[in-house]
């Protein structure tokens, strides 16, 4: 069963995204997390099939937390999500290692065709 970790710290908008994550597949196991600390600590001793990531946290933006989690485990594909639509913003994230880029306010189907992606 596929293990994805999810972060925001809006606590609304991460029970959007774990729900909208159970439509890939109802058993599906979700981590979430409000801040990146956690979810590294739980990272440590578990695996994850996919990240999706707000861009703005508390001490850690989503580009440092791709890099970081690329540094443990490049094979874990990494979704951000950002109110930033701009190709900079685009281009920094996949140096940092992201796999897709998807801008807020996204409809489910943008989110779901982007775990697609992802996960080939």
């Amino acid at each position: 069963m596929p293990t994805i970790l999810i972060m925001d710290r809006d606590v609304a908008r991460r029970e959007r995204l774990v729900s909208l994550s159970r439509r890939i597949d109802p058993g599906i196991h979700i981590e979430a997390f409000l801040k990146p600390e956690p979810a590294f600590s739980w990272l440590s001793w578990h695996s994850a099939d996919l990240v999706i990531s707000d861009r703005t946290m508390p001490r850690m933006t989503g580009f440092e937390l791709a890099e970081r989690i690329k540094t443990i485990r490049p094979d874990i594909p990494i979704i951000l999500c950002t109110s930033k639509g701009n190709e900079s913003d685009k281009f920094w994230g996949q140096q940092q290692g992201a796999n897709a880029h998807i801008v807020k306010p996204f409809k489910g189907e943008e989110l779901l065709a982007a775990v697609k992606r992802v996960l080939g």
